[in-house]
């Protein structure tokens, strides 16, 4: 926008042109479109509007033609507000609205309503008259659509508990639907709310309902009389709702009339099955017109669901009074797996086997056991293990019900969740069994923990690479400011690229949006570059280097090179070609249109041209050159595009135990000794290299690859080795196994709290990152210590 506000043709306005405006004015323009929230000017009499970028959102569709224009007429449906807020202004008074809402026209649509909290501060001119007054404003419409989604969940469930207390203790069914339906009308403000039970044939009935201002429905109805589709859509579990039956084009003159007949207006029929076989239909109607939201709907289904789960527990109750047969019944229409067993024993009396006396509908969904009744455990599942006979005889024997979890290889390695207990007569020998496969359930459990993992993995990986940074970057640096300056943007570019990899996890990110988005922050003006190569989505850990050089690369244009010079341009390029049947990256920045000093700071060497030139060959295993001209930067880099895990973002790993590594002692010499360092992150190589030399060692690498680094085992006969545990395409256990061959002492580095280390290493020392480089230097002591 300060383009865009320094192009304007102000002379053709009645604030004239830039030139001639206040200096107060000039001022605030200048710092409005310098902010870093949504900021605007007003100025002149009739409150013409100059707005920074951000406020272009709040525009919408008024942009760009709100440029210069009076606030009023920008907002012409706030007008009656804007106008007392403008002479109070005007009059030397702010003005705040404090998440305020107001009623905003749409393009084509109709008007909604949008929250603002905005300050308005006047601006007086040189004669100390308010000339104008800036706008800061933020919208908070999201918050408040966050907020009122929080409260309907909030009172949805506060409605749902109500209702499941109020339907405890009633044991009519009738009685519970009737209750149920008298809730949920009073909740939606409907005219008539029940349940309709399925008879077959096509046939429903209505037993009893809740009415508001309409007659009650209660009797014998057909299907077909309210549209042939009504059953099919039951049958199918479809909801169907119709919030305009007089005007629904798809109900013929007879099924409106039949609706009419109801006072049916509105209506909404939700199904219930179980079994896969029509039960009920909870029927909502209004007498006129309405038109549902998704929210009403899905409390719909909430109540029907749960009403009917306390229906189907009152008639148990009544049918469990009745009879044992009418007891067991109740279990056929369950979730759980049910059966009745008889425990079969040898003739030594021992227990060896049972037979299936009765199962449940359920009962092959949860243990896939397929037509069960009459045969036996072991003619079904061969390898039954012996423990589930010794638990079910211990049952029969004593009468003792038993509630516990078990799992078996021979029932498809599922978990299951089990109640056992003694029915019929003790001399039968017979236990029902109450069971549930639980088994998606633990493996949710084992995920979250896993996903722990990850985080402090991620964390840790990324605290190290900052410290490496930081340390890098100050070492580098001459004066604070430099520092700063050069930090900060580190800083930010490393936080973009996770935001970007945590987003798309392990997908990578898109090169194009790399290099636009860095030179768009860097470059005043995009006729400054200029960027061509085919859509191509780079592997996470190629996407965090290339998007550091790039980075690198356009903060050095824009104190030396082209994004300095009146002249200068740069053009960046690539494409993908093939070398030894893998595809590579050729990627090209190159730099035109100025005059570059020999001496100039640009050709120096330095952390960035490190961060350049040494990443892509050791983390990519690819090729970098950086050249510097008199006309300015060349950059070529060439890598393979293999999927490489970035610090920023990795996998899931598997379970495990990781320790804190080496105790606080201090430091160890370690001269003489000839340490291999194996880690595949350049920068955290980096530092743990110059923290070996800087103890004594000689640094076998740093390597990258387990290649690299089983060939130096044989080459350079190392006294020590540090081993990252995962190079970026899964974890690996070569190096370390190569090392124990050789008898040669070795600590682990990792960013996991939890990786499965075999017996045979499950003892080495595990340093957690970021580890203090001391203690990297002890434990390798250490563990070349006898003990």
């Amino acid at each position: 926008m300060a383009a865009a506000t320094r192009n304007h043709r102000w002379d053709a306005t009645p604030l004239g042109a830039m030139t001639s405006w206040p200096s107060a004015a000039r001022t605030a323009v200048d710092l409005a479109l310098s902010m870093s929230q949504p900021a605007c000017v007003c100025w002149g009499p009739d409150a013409r509007l100059i707005y920074n970028d951000l406020y272009r959102t709040i525009l919408g569709h008024r942009h760009p033609w709100a440029l210069g224009q009076p606030l009023c007429e920008i907002w012409p449906e706030l007008a009656a507000t804007l106008r007392p807020a403008l002479a109070a202004v005007f009059a030397g008074q702010a003005q705040l609205w404090d998440d305020a809402p107001f009623e905003l026209d749409a393009v084509g649509g109709a008007p909604s309503t949008s929250w603002f909290t905005a300050t308005w501060t006047p601006i007086r001119s040189e004669d100390g008259l308010v000339g104008g007054f800036l706008i800061v404003a933020t919208e908070t419409t999201r918050r408040h659509a966050a907020e009122a989604a929080l409260q309907h969940d909030q009172e949805r469930q506060a409605f749902l508990l109500e209702l499941a207390d109020t339907l405890r203790p009633l044991g009519d069914a009738n009685d519970i639907q009737l209750v149920a339906a008298r809730a949920l009308g009073r909740r939606l403000g409907a005219n008539r709310v029940g349940y309709a039970e399925d008879l077959g044939g096509g046939e429903i009935a209505v037993v009893r309902n809740y009415v508001d201002g309409v007659p009650g429905i209660e009797g014998r109805y057909r299907y077909d009389d309210y549209g042939p589709e009504l059953l099919a859509a039951f049958g199918e579990g479809r909801t169907v709702v119709r919030d305009d039956v007089a005007g629904d084009p798809t109900l013929t003159p007879a099924e409106k009339a039949a609706h009419a007949a109801l006072a049916l207006g509105a209506t909404v029929n939700v199904p219930l099955l179980k079994d896969g076989d029509l039960r009920a239909v909870l029927f909502v109607h209004f007498k006129d017109a309405h038109r549902f939201d998704e929210r009403e709907i899905a409390l719909m289904r909430e109540v029907a669901e749960r009403t009917w789960a306390e229906v189907m527990r009152a008639r148990a109750e009544q049918e469990t009074r009745r009879s044992e047969e009418r007891y067991r019944t109740l279990f056929s229409s369950m979730d759980e797996g049910y059966c009745i067993i008889q425990m079969l024993y040898g003739a030594d009396g021992v227990a060896n086997d049972w037979r299936f006396i009765e199962v449940n509908p359920a009962f092959e969904k949860h243990n896939g056991l397929t037509a069960a009744t009459g045969r036996t455990i072991k003619d079904l599942a061969p390898g039954i293990e012996g423990r589930w006979i010794e638990i079910y005889d211990r049952v029969a024997q004593t009468g003792e019900s038993l509630r516990f979890q078990e799992p078996s290889g021979a029932l498809g390695s599922r978990i299951f969740d089990l109640y056992a207990f003694r029915v019929g007569e003790a001399q039968e020998r017979k236990v029902a069994v109450l069971f549930t496969d639980i088994t998606e359930a633990k493996r949710l459990a084992e995920r979250q923990s896993i996903l722990l993992a990850e985080v402090q993995h991620r964390v840790r990986n990324t605290l190290a690479m900052i410290r490496t940074l930081s340390d890098r970057t100050l070492r580098g640096a001459t004066s604070l400011d430099e520092f700063a300056v050069a930090w900060r943007g580190r800083l930010a570019i490393l936080s973009r690229v996770q935001a970007l990899l945590t987003r798309s996890a392990n997908t990578g990110i898109d090169l194009v949006s790399i290099v636009r988005e860095e030179l768009a922050a860097q470059a005043p003006d995009d006729s400054l570059y200029r960027i061509e190569g085919p859509d191509l989505t780079l592997p996470p850990k190629a996407a965090e280097v290339v998007t550091l050089a790039v980075h690198e690369l356009a903060t050095n244009a824009l104190k030396h090179g082209a994004l300095s010079a009146p002249d200068g341009k740069i053009e960046v390029s690539w494409a993908v070609e093939s070398r030894n049947d893998r595809d590579w990256l050729s990627f090209l920045w190159r730099e035109r249109g100025l005059v570059l000093q020999p001496d100039a700071p640009s050709s120096r060497r330095g952390f960035g041209r490190e961060l350049i030139e040494r990443r892509v060959p050791y983390d990519l295993q690819g090729e970098s050159e950086l050249t510097v001209g008199r006309d300015g930067a060349t950059c070529r880099l060439a890598f393979p595009l293999v999927h490489r895990a970035s610090v920023l973002e990795t996998g899931v790993p598997e379970r495990a135990s990781v320790f804190d590594g080496a105790p606080d002692d201090d430091p160890r010499d370690l001269s003489g000794q000839r340490i291999l360092l194996l880690e595949d992150d350049f920068l955290l190589a980096s530092e743990a290299a110059q923290a070996l030399l800087d103890a004594g060692a000689k640094v076998l690498g740093p390597f990258s690859t387990e290649g690299a680094a089983l060939a130096a085992i044989g080459e350079g006969r190392p006294t020590g080795a540090v081993l990252d545990v995962n190079l970026g395409i899964g974890h690996s256990l070569r190096v370390a196994r190569a090392l124990r061959a050789a008898r040669v002492p070795f600590v682990f580095l990792t960013g996991y709290d939890d990786i499965v280390f075999p017996p045979d290493l499950a003892k080495i020392t595990r340093l957690k990152k970021p580890a203090a480089m001391d203690k990297v230097i002890q434990a390798i002591a250490l563990s070349q210590t006898p003990s």
